[in-house]
């Protein structure tokens, strides 16, 4: 039987600060364990080098963490698309390969899930992401260096 549960998909951060995700949720325990599931990949693990953060996360996290094996799990054409949105809206360059395995797998996950439809297939245009204001800056900016480029 498939899952209701909500997929949390962690990266590295999270379990080395050790943070408490029901708390972010400001739910208690109890609501956290019955409505929310947690997951991340071995290539996350294999990020923690200490001793200490590694015993902590076998033996003390708040909840179960359900490894993938991304060999296994992943799919190209998801790593493909998720690497080409980045170099689409920018953002390629600030994400590491274990950031787009993540994102990859949260990918793969809404399709298993039923929510494919709700995984964007192309950026939004950039006008979209520019609050009004900074947009008529930039807008200035483009017209008075084009101006100074005429002047020249």
């Amino acid at each position: 039987m498939k899952s209701t549960k909500i997929a949390l998909i962690v990266d590295t951060n999270i379990l080395l600060k050790r943070v408490h995700l029901r708390d972010l949720l400001r739910i208690d325990q109890a609501t956290f364990e019955a409505n929310y599931e947690v997951f991340t990949l071995d290539a996350v693990i294999a990020e923690v080098k200490d001793e200490v953060s590694k015993l902590y996360i076998q033996n003390q996290l708040p909840y179960e963490l359900n490894i993938k094996q991304a060999d296994h799990f992943l799919d190209k054409t998801d790593i493909e698309r998720v690497k080409d949105f980045a170099k689409d809206t920018g953002d390629f360059v600030g994400l590491s390969k274990v950031d787009q395995l993540l994102i990859s797998m949260g990918v793969k996950m809404a399709r298993q899930a039923g929510e494919g439809h709700l995984i964007r297939k192309e950026p939004k245009d950039l006008s979209e992401f520019r609050p009004e204001k900074l947009k008529e800056a930039y807008d200035a900016f483009e017209s008075s260096d084009s101006n100074s480029e005429e002047e020249e």
